[in-house]
This record gives structure tokens, C-alpha cells and sequence, in this order.
């Protein structure tokens, strides 16, 4: 799943532009694992904070989410 976020949220740091997409990769007990695309290292979020951080893209951006399942 691919889906566009508040980058300064998922990182809690001062605000620096509106989206950035990341790469989810696993899901398990309320955490998320997920790949930054420009980073290029794996991290993990609570499911609400991940909520939040994608919610609040919408404010300026847009709330994409782009999901594929195998057959």
C-alpha cells in the first residue's frame, strides 16, 4: 500500500512541505512498518499516529492511497 502523508508528522518535526509518499509494508497489532522511499530505511508507527499523519495531509495536499493485492 502506498499512501501520501504529513512527512513533518510521521518524523515530528517542524513543518517542511505538504506530502510525501511512503511504502506500507506490514501491519500487526496496531503498529504499522513502513518504507521511506527517500530514505530508504523501514520504520515503524502507531496506527492512530499514521491516521493522523495521513488525515492531515488533506489540509493542503490530498489523502492519496493506492493499494495492491496479489490475485
Amino acid at each position: 500500500m502506498i499512501i501520501a502523508v504529513r512527512t513533518c508528522l510521521l518524523r515530528n518535526t517542524k513543518f517542511d512541505k505538504p506530502g510525501h509518499y511512503i511504502v506500507i509494508t506490514k501491519y500487526q497489532k496496531d503498529m504499522f512498518w513502513y518504507t521511506d522511499p527517500v530514505l530508504k530505511k523501514e520504520f515503524t508507527i502507531k496506527e492512530n499516529d499514521l491516521i493522523f499523519a495521513w488525515y492531515n495531509n488533506i489540509l493542503d495536499s490530498s489523502a492519496y492511497m493506492l493499494v495492491l493485492e496479489p490475485k
